[in-house]
């Protein structure tokens, strides 16, 4: 079968801590596809590994081995210098500027020749862009080549909350490539509502894909943490995984610990290497002493499962923060966007959400935790999971199989992609 490449431009360095992006990586190659990733260097986070050889991950100004490194031919440097190159000239020049003015890593100075050479030698079925920063560059690409553009947004980007100019602009560029998409992915129907409302779409455009990863759901308590920390086999944990942004209220769930039940201990992991350490540095001003514990060295998503299922509770707070536009109305309509709260839910473990966010209707509907007004609730929540943690546990394992488990939606999705193309002909 012929088209059965995909590219992906992702534009920022933390592939690896995007779940549902992996696994519908990893689904495609199961599915006979080969998968070119386009994204910056992971810097800080882990170098996303696949165990496969249908996966290459492309680096700005470099090129995949199976590119030969050497000079255009002179047909080639025709073509690029020629009346029907003018698109993606356009778009090169605009890299400079985009790169300045809007908030990505994304450097697109990849040769030409890579991408030419590629399309010409192995034809892409599609090319997916991975939110308003990926897709503007991927749209530009695929109206380039004549193949069709998929929008794959876990960040939603709304008019209303924009806050300057530059963020306009981008605004501006991912309603033109949102609208010139064959198919939008987004976690659930309340996210797809929010964009279709915004950017003028119809719902039929868009497929479901909770940001998880593959299940099943399982109880598999490791010890990962009592091991890496030291602590008594009777000591309980909490684990908050992920950002340390304002919008987590992680300075204020550290606070909260001197106020919990003796046998809790909080574990604070973040991603990030030595990025952050002023940040921990004065969260331990105010951390209760050997009951609170810092993680800032990433891990595989491959081994984050067994991190993960070292404690006991998973917590996450989402909290409004006014001067950007991805912790408004996109971490309101949370839903089964969040990728902690996935891994928490399918190692079985009990949550403490926030009423805030919209994840926390099903939490308190299903029965899989606990939600709190405040952090000084979350000491008595605590007591309440401990003496029904079994039901609790298991009604975690039940939400994540019920809502969370994405293997039929990327199934799904890659039944559009393959039927992508018939009667279509690129971003038009």
């Amino acid at each position: 079968m012929k088209n059965r490449w995909v590219l992906i431009i992702y534009p920022w360095s933390n592939l690896d801590t995007v779940p549902s992006l992996c696994a519908a990586i990893e689904l495609l190659v199961a599915h006979g596809y080969h998968v070119d990733i386009f994204m910056p260097p992971p810097g800080d986070f882990e170098f996303p590994k696949f165990d496969t050889p249908g996966v290459q991950i492309i680096f700005p100004e470099e090129r995949p081995t199976s590119i030969p490194k050497k000079r255009p031919t002179p047909s080639i440097q025709k073509l690029v210098r020629s009346k029907a190159f003018y698109p993606l000239r356009k778009l090169l020049r605009l890299i400079k500027p985009i790169k300045r003015v809007v908030v990505t890593r994304l450097e697109m100075e990849v040769p030409l020749n890579v991408f030419l050479q590629r399309h010409r030698q192995t034809p892409y079925k599609c090319i997916i862009g991975v939110d308003p920063q990926g897709v503007v560059r991927a749209g530009e690409l695929a109206e380039f080549l004549g193949i069709p553009l998929v929008y794959w947004s876990l960040e939603l980007l709304l008019s209303q909350e924009v806050p300057d100019n530059n963020w306009q602009r981008l605004k501006k560029m991912e309603l033109t490539y949102s609208r010139k998409a064959q198919l939008i992915v987004i976690q659930d129907e309340e996210r797809a509502k929010l964009m279709t409302s915004d950017n003028g779409l119809p719902i039929d455009k868009f497929l479901f894909v909770p940001n998880a990863p593959l299940g099943p759901a399982q109880q598999d308590f490791s010890r990962f943490w009592h091991r890496q920390i030291g602590l008594s086999e009777d000591q309980k944990i909490v684990l908050h995984a992920g950002s340390l942004g304002d919008w987590t209220g992680i300075t204020d769930i550290v606070s909260s610990v001197k106020g919990w039940p003796n046998e809790w201990a909080l574990v604070v992991h973040t991603r990030y290497h030595n990025s952050q350490q002023a940040i921990i540095e004065s969260f331990k001003a105010v951390a209760e002493h050997n009951r609170v514990f810092f993680s800032t060295h990433p891990v595989l998503r491959t081994n984050f499962s067994e991190l993960v299922a070292g404690a006991d509770i998973g917590i996450g707070f989402y909290l409004p923060v006014y001067n950007s536009p991805h912790t408004q109305e996109n971490i309101h309509t949370i839903g089964l966007s969040s990728g902690k709260i996935a891994y928490y839910l399918k190692a079985g473990l009990p949550v403490i959400v926030n009423r805030w966010p919209s994840i926390s209707q099903i939490v308190k509907q299903e029965g899989c935790g606990v939600v709190v007004d405040d952090v000084d609730e979350i000491g008595d929540a605590l007591v309440l999971i401990a003496q029904h943690y079994e039901e609790y546990s298991h009604n975690a394992c039940k939400v994540f199989e019920k809502y969370l488990e994405p293997s039929k939606r990327i199934e799904q999705l890659i039944n559009r992609i393959d039927s992508l193309g018939e009667g279509e002909h690129g971003a038009h």
